[in-house]
């Protein structure tokens, strides 16, 4: 007889032992504690667990935050720690509890969500690889050639937070992140699945950037930056400077495909360019009220026609009208796609002309330390 679903519902304090158990076992006994941002006690009710003879079964991690799209505030969840015990697959806990997870999403007021991955339970809700990116890579005989004399790169300390916020907070893409949030991240020192340095970059005796990076041992392998802030001329100069002192054969960093002039000084640095997504994998939780959050950054492309455009369903899936000129798309996969660009097949292509292919894609957010 196949096991009953059980009804998801919020993690609590007493589950913390039972829950560190669960996901030791799927995947490793440390993970608790190199996500912080995922299980401290502010926000382990969002963790949306099973429970089935008194212990947990399975669990799907959340965290709920607010970041900015060039200037317009949205909503974001954030989904990783996706387990269940070998003993209870099948029984379609996962799912309810993804299912549970993008429930209380939307009712806090959530615009999208992503996950830190790309799998059939998250293809059925709806997630879609999405962003017209590049990941870039710089071999150490490229970085060679930067000059970056006048550069002094040093590690960041708690005392650095309000320097970090401020550098990241004028990124175009950013997180609203609080002062706890970025102290935890310094102290456990771990992002987007790697022990990372947080490095900050100074000239003419004031901070001009900063980066995270991954640290590695093995002297063949490419430093891997997950997060950076600043003019993007200096800190090539700052990644060059980094592989200098680290011996590393080179580094690897995501660029927007907004980031025209990342883009550019990186191509003239002679780094390597490959077409890529945004980390993971998104779905749109409320269609019509992101692009509610998004209609000042389109007004900026649309004039007063970012007020008249409107999102309505039609059958399984949506239509964008400006005005009579319209895009169908078959589902909320086909919205992501549309909304935020892709690298993928996408079930109907982008409209070739138009207002519409004026204002979409909107750039897609990169996880950086927001990642669980």
């Amino acid at each position: 007889m196949s096991e009953p679903v059980y009804t998801p519902r919020g993690a609590t304090e007493a589950d913390r032992e039972s829950l560190r158990a669960l996901v030791g076992e799927v995947f490793r006994s440390t993970l608790m504690d190199e996500y912080p941002q995922l299980y401290h006690a502010e926000t382990l009710g969002n963790c949306r667990v099973v429970e089935v003879g008194g212990r947990l079964v399975s669990h799907v991690g959340m965290t709920v935050q607010d970041a900015a799209i060039y200037g317009c505030r949205v909503r974001v969840a954030c989904i990783g720690g996706v387990a269940t015990h070998p003993d209870h697959r099948g029984a379609g806990h996962a799912s309810a509890c993804l299912d549970d997870a993008m429930s209380v999403a939307r009712d806090s007021g959530t615009d999208i969500m992503m996950i830190s991955g790309d799998r059939s339970l998250y293809r059925r809700a709806g997630c879609r690889k999405v962003g017209e990116d590049y990941s870039l890579s710089l071999s150490g005989d490229a970085a060679a050639l930067l000059d970056h004399s006048g550069l002094t790169l040093r590690d960041a300390t708690v005392g650095d937070i309000p320097t970090l916020r401020a550098l990241h907070h004028s990124e175009p893409l950013h997180w609203k992140r609080d002062s706890d949030t970025w102290r935890r991240a310094l102290e456990c020192r771990q992002v987007m699945n790697r022990k990372s340095r947080f490095v900050v970059v100074e000239e003419y005796g004031a901070a001009a950037g900063y980066f995270i990076a991954q640290v590695v041992d093995d002297s063949e392998t490419h430093l891997q930056v997950s997060e950076y802030a600043g003019d993007r001329a200096r800190m090539l100069r700052a990644f060059a400077a980094h592989v200098a002192d680290t011996g590393a054969p080179g580094i690897r960093w995501h660029v927007s495909g907004g980031d025209a002039f990342g883009l550019a000084a990186a191509d003239a640095a002679g780094a390597r360019q490959r077409e890529s997504t945004t980390s993971g994998t998104y779905i749109v939780l409320d269609l019509a009220q992101l692009i509610d959050r998004m209609r000042p950054y389109l007004t900026e492309y649309l004039g007063s026609g970012a007020n008249r455009l409107r999102v309505e369903s039609v059958g399984d899936g949506y239509r964008f009208d400006l005005d009579g000129d319209t895009h169908d798309v078959p589902d909320i996969g086909g919205a992501a796609h549309f909304v935020f660009g892709t690298r993928e097949e996408r079930p109907t292509a982008a409209p070739p002309s138009g207002p519409l292919a004026d204002a979409f894609p909107i750039p897609a957010l990169w996880y950086g330390l927001n990642y669980v």
